[in-house]
């Protein structure tokens, strides 16, 4: 996936947690399971596609988050 220069701080939405990470093609996502232990790092979803700012794949992520909610993701 390339070289990580950025890490956002892991950040909770509903039970879930997920970080955004921008390495030289972009921004993307990572959702942890509900029961996330760093040690484990217990990837549920990583994203599918690159986004261009660190805000779209923030939503991109919530919004992920929420079709796992209903049994969609």
């Amino acid at each position: 996936m390339g070289e990580v220069l950025m890490v956002t701080p892991i950040k909770k939405f509903s039970c879930y947690e997920f970080e955004v990470i921008k390495n030289d093609g972009g921004w993307y996502y990572i959702i942890y399971d509900p029961d996330y232990n760093p040690c484990d790092s217990t990837i549920i979803r990583q994203s599918d596609e690159w986004y261009d700012t660190k805000a779209q794949a923030h939503f991109a992520a919530i919004g992920h988050i929420s079709l796992l909610e209903n049994g969609e993701g």
